[in-house]
């Protein structure tokens, strides 16, 4: 017998020595999952017990999004399970992602940064300038070595197999960003060595800042939408970001009212 919780912990081992970038997400993920699955045995779960847990997590508030993306996960560990040879079977493969019919587009203002920046300390300070200069993932973020940092041409070289695309590409570096690793001491490979748990550092801050409805992953869609309003064309935005598509692209990027009224009235 193997139960849910015993495997998630192995699966998350062997994603860690596979180099996986963007880890932390499916560590919440997991947790979500755990918390419902943790004792049940690989084989006896079934399609209706993903059903079970889509129901469960709706009823509990949580957008579609966020279970598509849990469930994904899930169905990634049962890959992992069916190679180790200890499960035969997905119950995610034949259940369809839930219908998403809205996309997040939270953008926060130069005022909110302000004031979540004054309620945070460094690793989780730094880390957000960082976010909200440069748009890079969390998980890039984490994972960011000092030896791919140009200090001669200012730049972020990430490469390939660094980013969630898997395809290197270069992140410039100025104003508070470049101060702020300028400043910080490299006391190992990474900038942020041994530093995993933002994301309830994140939601602290937000409370403490009376900032709602806020994750750190906004801090992407807020960089593109304030350099796209900078008059910086989308093809130049998508390389610093590494979006693959324009389609990709205009998910991260919003338009506001205020554009819209000045739109019509000229």
């Amino acid at each position: 017998m193997t139960t849910f919780a015993d495997f998630s912990t192995a699966y998350l081992s062997i994603k860690e020595m596979e180099g996986v970038v963007s880890l932390e997400r499916s560590r919440f993920a997991l947790a979500r999952l755990t918390a419902h699955f943790g004792t049940l045995d690989l084989a006896d779960m079934t399609p209706g017990s993903v059903h079970i847990y889509r129901r469960a997590r709706l009823e509990a508030g949580v957008t579609p999004a966020t279970v598509n993306r849990e469930c994904a996960v899930l169905s990634n560990l049962f890959a992992v399970a069916i190679e180790e040879r200890v499960a035969e079977k997905n119950p995610v493969a034949r259940v369809k992602p839930l219908p998403m019919y809205s996309r997040r587009d939270r953008v926060l203002t130069p005022a909110e940064m302000d004031r979540l920046l004054a309620t945070m300390s460094h690793p989780l300070h730094s880390m957000t300038i960082l976010g909200y200069e440069t748009g890079m993932r969390a998980g890039e973020i984490l994972s960011l070595r000092w030896q791919w940092i140009d200090d001669d041409d200012e730049v972020i070289r990430l490469p390939d197999g660094a980013t969630k695309s898997r395809r290197g590409r270069l992140v410039p570096l100025h104003g508070r960003a470049w101060k702020l690793l300028s400043a910080l001491p490299r006391t190992g490979p990474t900038v942020f060595s041994g530093w995993r748990h933002y994301n309830n550092g994140w939601v602290r801050a937000c409370r403490r800042a009376g900032v709602e409805d806020a994750h750190f992953h906004d801090l992407r869609h807020t960089f593109v939408t304030r350099l796209r309003k900078g008059g910086i064309h989308h093809s130049v935005i998508m390389a610093i970001t590494g979006h693959a598509s324009p389609s990709m692209f205009l998910t991260y990027n919003s338009v506001d009212i205020q554009e819209i009224r000045a739109a019509v009235a000229t």
